[in-house]
């Protein structure tokens, strides 16, 4: 029977075996992929097996695709081991191991810098799909934010992602105990596609604004709105956002422009000054080089619902032209900023982010990474359903989308989609697609509550391995 693996590239056959091996190759799931994937995933970046690469059972290719959908079904290394030793079964193949150290390895051989292409390819794609049409008033609309996740409780995780806080020169790290390791993350969301244009992160002492200062540069230009809640309501950020040529509105959180308004004013201008007291994670050289105040737009409004107290919003923003931009429009957009913690739902709870499970620092960087590509990857095939039922991508259900594009997946790296079959499954996927439409629920409040009663155990309160050496010294 075929083996996957006896040659390397230096060695291989030539001749009629040759040519067979090859199109066995093109037939595998990669391929399968093509066409769904069209302009979205550049799959030449995972090579091909038999061109520079060792005949394996996980060859880059289906490595990526069984990294992908372990993402997007949040299942463990072991189930994606014994999936494909099914589809290997079925196929009538030789069997693979059942361990998965196999899949492991080949994990950590995928290099960093080809998801990162990968990735840079998507968001390309994204940034494309948007029409000029779907702009507000000619600018882009992108949300930034910034959330957390737990990360397996590894020595590797815990030296490479401290406890927060500050500690005096020399001294160790104190015991986290049973605290897990954290990652701090901050993304920015396109409000159009759903997509993350760029995202940053790293230990728990690194603050949200430090990783946002380092997303700036990357991501505010010239035709782009940036929406953020009241932490990134700082002159500093004003600053910065206006020097690379794009715009803000921010909630406001300083309560000192208002002096001396009255309570009439709901849209006036500010001159806000450059405090005295320079700002934590600016250095004096950079502090100095700010200008002494910012021209800013403070835009107030009442919200009242039935049921609610009545909520006073307050959006500090750098668009100053009162005609261009009605202030109705402008609070508008606060309701609009909280899509990006619906995206953060979208991976946390969805795909499960909440906590990574790779116990070294470099593969949590790719778990992470693939969480992106997954997001992306779901939400480009999002917009073309959308196109289909002409509405809002946004409109298209992620959970939906996800369990779907990892059903046709699977079928995919099975290899159990004829090649004359796959142009013909494509409009039939866009199709299933356009079908989750989620309905329009304006107004609709979902407070955050848990329902199921956690169980009634001990904390543990130290690592695993102390906790089992303490209650089974002899098995320790």
């Amino acid at each position: 029977m075929w083996n996957s693996t006896p040659w390397l590239p230096t060695l291989q056959p030539v001749g009629r075996k040759r040519r067979e091996l090859s199109a066995r190759a093109e037939a595998g799931g990669v391929e399968s992929l093509r066409e769904l994937f069209a302009g979205k995933i550049d799959l030449d970046l995972l090579g091909r097996p038999g061109n520079g690469q060792r005949q394996r059972v996980y060859d880059r290719g289906t490595t990526f695709l069984l990294f992908l959908l372990q993402v997007m079904g949040s299942s463990s290394c072991e189930a994606m081991v014994k999936y494909l030793q099914a589809s290997h079964a079925v196929k009538g193949k030789d069997g693979i191991s059942s361990g998965n150290s196999g899949y492991c390895q080949a994990r950590g051989r995928l290099d960093l810098s080809i998801l990162r292409r990968i990735s840079g390819h998507l968001i390309a794609f994204l940034a494309r799909a948007m029409p000029s049409e779907r702009t507000w008033h000619g600018l882009r609309i992108l949300a930034a934010d910034g959330t957390e996740s737990d990360l397996a409780d590894t020595p590797a995780n815990r030296k490479a992602y401290p406890k927060g806080g500050r500690r005096k020169a020399g001294r160790p790290e104190p015991d986290r105990g049973g605290l897990l390791p954290k990652l701090n993350l901050v993304a920015v969301f396109d409000l159009f596609t759903g997509g993350a244009t760029a995202w940053e992160h790293g230990p728990e002492r690194v603050g949200e604004q430090t990783l946002w200062r380092r997303l700036i540069g990357r991501t505010v230009a010239a035709g782009v709105l940036v929406l953020g809640d009241a932490l990134y309501c700082t002159f500093g950020n004003f600053v910065e956002v206006l020097a690379n040529g794009g715009h803000a509105a921010f909630v406001a959180r300083d309560q000192r422009i208002y002096r001396g308004r009255g309570r009439s004013a709901r849209d006036f201008l500010v001159r806000l000054p450059k405090s005295k007291v320079r700002a934590k994670g600016w250095t004096k050289a950079q502090w100095a080089r700010l200008p002494d105040f910012v021209e800013l737009r403070v835009v107030t409004s009442v919200r009242r619902r039935p049921g609610f107290r009545p909520e006073t919003v307050r959006i500090v923003t750098t668009l100053l032209d009162k005609d261009a931009y009605p202030a109705v429009e402008i609070i508008g957009l606060h309701a609009r900023r909280w899509e990006a913690e619906l995206r953060f739902r979208d991976l946390k709870s969805a795909m499960g982010m909440e906590t990574l499970k790779c116990k070294t620092p470099e593969m949590v960087e790719k778990e992470l990474m693939m969480h992106m590509i997954a997001l992306n990857l779901v939400r480009a095939l999002a917009i073309d359903a959308a196109r289909l039922r002409d509405v809002d991508p946004a409109r298209i259900s992620f959970s939906a989308a996800l369990v779907q594009t990892g059903e046709w997946m699977r079928l995919a790296v099975a290899d159990c989609i004829p090649a004359k079959r796959r142009k013909q499954l494509r409009p039939m996927f866009m199709k299933a697609l356009a079908d989750a439409v989620v309905r329009q629920r304006p107004g609709r409040s979902e407070p955050r509550a848990v329902k199921k009663r956690p169980k009634n155990y001990p904390a543990m309160k130290t690592t695993r391995r102390k906790h089992h050496a303490h209650f089974c010294p002899k098995a320790a």
